[in-house]
């Protein structure tokens, strides 16, 4: 566990002050109908949290009091009936060494609230369609609402 947590202080103290960095990890694929191919998770953000579970993203921002965050899906005991068990926000904060951890409940509302402020942001585009368009989607909504304290990367 020590080591991506000295993988994420690495990367925190390399980034500019007052920036953010959103990682989004690998999301399942289904192979048909009800079949998914066999989950490997995103290099990077394996590499940074050790995590292994699909649809979490990672947010790291030096200049915040938490300055690593992961949301990842909550625990659903009939879900891991079918998918396998999760290890939820609260356990993975516990094990993995993050400041905090969520559920993705919401995200969008979240990701606006991280964002806002910050004049760099770091992302890889072109992984993932569906997570590209959600930062944007985040980017577009605090370019137009200054008039309601908004300021974009």
């Amino acid at each position: 566990m020590s080591e991506f947590i000295q993988r994420r202080a690495r990367l925190l103290a390399s980034m500019e002050p007052n920036s953010i960095a959103i990682i989004g990890a690998a999301k399942e694929k289904t192979r048909s109908r009800d079949t998914e191919y066999a989950f490997r998770q995103d290099s990077d953000f394996f590499y940074l949290t050790g995590f292994n579970e699909p649809d979490a993203v990672l947010v790291l921002a030096p200049d915040l009091a938490e300055p690593c965050t992961l949301f990842c899906r909550a625990k659903d005991k009939m879900a891991e009936i079918w998918s396998g068990r999760r290890l939820g926000p609260e356990q993975a904060q516990i094990q993995l060494g993050f400041n905090h951890a969520d559920s993705l409940d919401g995200l969008e509302d979240k990701l606006l609230a991280l964002i806002n402020g910050h004049p760099t942001l770091y992302f890889a585009q072109g992984n993932d369609s569906q997570f590209d368009d959600l930062i944007w989607q985040c980017i577009n909504t605090l370019r137009n609402g200054p008039k309601r304290g908004f300021k974009a990367p």
